[in-house]
């Protein structure tokens, strides 16, 4: 311990460690940003929830469940991210000085862990907090139970930061059983809640938090150190290329390499379907990847149909779940890039880029739509009031914002010119809304879908934003 406690000193005291200048600035604009942006945002958020229509809703009989769903959902996702991105990933040489050693890592990296797991735990807190406080200023919530809710929030974050390292440090095996135990888990909680309330949840939260915190050393102790560095110094490059607004780049960097299917026959068929099946069989090869989108795809979907039926703020669920459908599509299209790419070459046998990717699309349409039909019956069997055609609707949606994404190309120079205004210089901005300007209309296109109301505005709303990207795709691959 003496030894772990030298390197610790060692390492705060590096020259370039940050200073107490360092520190107080960032603690200044921490500070700057909750009370500026934070604060009315939460109070926006307390008056929207305070609604007598909102406080029916939340305090009606279908809200434990979607609460339940929500929360497991969250839960899986963070055990999904850790094959990606663990809690344990300091930086490259921390890992060399904690992890490359004959260092206890179940001692060594404890500290890493406990700075990560605060962000759920924290994010679980908060939510119950603003609900709860809410709850309790219109009398619909007591005292008491306002803090075995902050409890069982606590208990769930915990839990949820276990599950995330167990996707750093097990197997497929161990995070599928560990998958199993969250939704076993979940269950019960629901079902404690059904007969004893909020102190039934606490108790099994309380339990649950307790053996997954035993669990902590042993999963630290099976952190692989070679593969910790490799994720350290590929999410280093990562921040380094997304600074300098290479966020493709960045994004290459964790694309998953092929590992299965070297003999499968990609190009086979009737000749229409070529294309379609080169995607599939592109897809297959990657079965990870490939499984993950199928599984965000349909909550994404599900998120989508399900949204008019949530208590508050059905447009942020469905602008959720459009940006999650859209990022899962891309599982299968990875062929509109090799149309963009087309764009600037020879056309070869006489297919036209248009060809290209009107053949390139059906692959991911199927693959979208196919989704979009499970999560809408998956929705409409757990959540009442879902409305079914949001998920088509939503699929289309995200399928030519995959082929409008695809021939954005490189960052226009002017972007980077210093824009100076009265708060500071806009390009980063500039910049920041190009990389992003796919997610952007994913977030706002979902909003207003969920937000529409019936199947005539809907309709409507998705041909404006499909016939808007169609037009912005013609123009970036007349501009290549």
């Amino acid at each position: 311990m003496n030894r772990l406690r030298s390197v610790r000193y060692l390492y705060a005291h590096r020259s370039d460690a940050p200073g107490a200048r360092d520190i107080a600035y960032f603690v200044y604009l921490a500070a700057l940003t909750i009370g500026i942006v934070g604060a009315p945002l939460i109070r926006a958020a307390a008056q929207r929830l305070a609604s007598p229509d909102t406080v029916a809703r939340l305090t009606s009989t279908a809200t434990p469940l979607i609460v339940v769903a929500v929360m497991t959902v969250a839960a899986l996702a963070l055990l999904a991210a850790g094959r990606l991105r663990g809690p344990v990933v300091p930086e490259p040489f921390r890992v060399l000085l904690l992890a490359g050693t004959d260092l206890p890592r179940e001692r060594s990296l404890l500290r890493p862990f406990a700075l990560a797991a605060l962000w759920p735990i924290a994010g679980a807190l908060g939510i119950a907090a603003l609900l709860g406080c809410v709850l309790v200023s219109v009398g619909a919530m007591g005292a008491g139970t306002f803090a075995l809710v902050l409890v069982s929030a606590v208990c769930i974050g915990a839990s949820s930061s276990v599950g995330w390292l167990a996707g750093q440090s097990l197997g497929w095996a161990g995070r599928l059983a560990t998958a199993l135990t969250l939704v076993a888990a979940a269950a019960a909680g629901y079902a404690s809640f059904a007969l004893l309330g909020w102190p039934g949840v606490a108790a099994v939260g309380g339990i649950a938090a307790v053996i997954a915190i035993v669990c902590v050393p042993r999963l630290l102790a099976r952190i692989d150190g070679v593969q910790l560095l490799a994720d350290a110094t590929r999410w280093q490059l990562a921040a380094t290329a997304s600074i300098v607004g290479d966020v493709q780049h960045a994004a290459g960097l964790f694309r998953q390499l092929p590992s299965h299917g070297r003999t499968w026959q990609a190009i086979a068929g009737p000749h229409a379907l070529l294309t379609a099946r080169s995607d599939l069989v592109g897809a297959a090869r990657t079965p990870l990847r490939f499984a993950i989108g199928t599984a965000f795809a349909i909550l994404a979907w599900a998120l989508l149909a399900a949204s008019p039926a949530m208590p508050i703020a059905p447009w942020a669920f469905g602008a959720v779940g459009l940006v999650m459908g859209y990022l899962a599509v891309g599982t299968l299209s990875d062929g509109y890039r090799h149309a963009a790419a087309c764009a600037t070459m020879p056309a070869l046998y006489g297919h036209s880029v248009l060809r290209l990717y009107l053949a390139h699309s059906v692959a991911p349409a199927f693959f979208a739509l196919l989704s979009a039909v499970v999560g809408a019956l998956l929705a409409a069997l757990v959540i009442p009031g879902s409305v079914s055609y949001l998920a088509l609707l939503g699929a289309v949606v995200a399928v030519v914002l995959r082929a409008f994404d695809s021939a954005k190309g490189d960052l226009p120079p002017e972007l980077l010119t210093p824009q100076p205004t009265p708060m500071g210089d806009m390009s980063g901005i500039m910049v920041m809304g190009w990389q992003a300007d796919a997610l952007l209309i994913a977030l706002v296109g979902g909003g207003l879908i969920a937000a529409s109301g019936s199947l005539l505005p809907a309709v409507t709303i998705t041909a404006g934003v499909v016939g808007f990207l169609l037009r912005s795709l013609r123009r970036r691959l007349a501009a290549k």
